[in-house]
């Protein structure tokens, strides 16, 4: 989407613009009355080396407020939350560490799970869509993990059993 474009023109526009995981040596030098600060990037550490984080849900069903989905202990990178539509459908998208500059979301207003991008600044207005009625339960599901270097995101969300479809 044009966000998409935008975002990846601001990083190509400004180099030293940093991403979550980077790390900076920053240096603040004091001369008298004069202040100077200046930073260097370090080499990035192994994408598994780069910490989880906590992830939360923001949707029309809690007035876009950021509500905490919990990890499972069962299953390493995997994050969820159970919720209730206070109006017919919903739509959502998640963000890492409360930081609305690590949004994950689609590539469109959808109701595709297979379609995660980001973390990135670039979801303004691109949701997943969950069909349902008032007073529906949901399971929300995320889960993020490295398997020999790459990212795996999987994403779904299912009807709790006893609601009606």
């Amino acid at each position: 989407g044009d966000s998409q474009e935008l975002a990846t023109q601001a990083r190509e526009a400004c180099p030293s613009l940093g991403r979550p995981g980077e790390r900076y040596r920053v240096r603040l030098t004091i001369a008298g009355r004069w202040r100077r600060v200046d930073w260097e990037r370090l080499e990035a550490p192994p994408i598994e080396e780069i910490p989880l984080g906590r992830y939360y849900l923001i949707a029309n069903w809690n007035d876009w407020t950021l509500e905490e989905m919990q990890p499972d202990p069962a299953e390493q990178g995997c994050f969820r939350a159970e919720i209730c539509l206070t109006r017919k459908d919903g739509s959502f998208q998640l963000i890492r560490n409360r930081d609305y500059f690590q949004v994950f979301h689609p590539t469109e207003f959808s109701q595709d799970s297979d379609d995660v991008q980001g973390p990135d600044e670039g979801g303004y207005g691109l949701d997943w869509f969950l069909s349902g009625q008032i007073g529906e339960r949901f399971v929300i599901e995320f889960q993020r993990s490295w398997v020999d270097g790459a990212e795996v995101r999987k994403l779904r969300w299912r009807r709790l059993a006893g609601d009606a479809g």
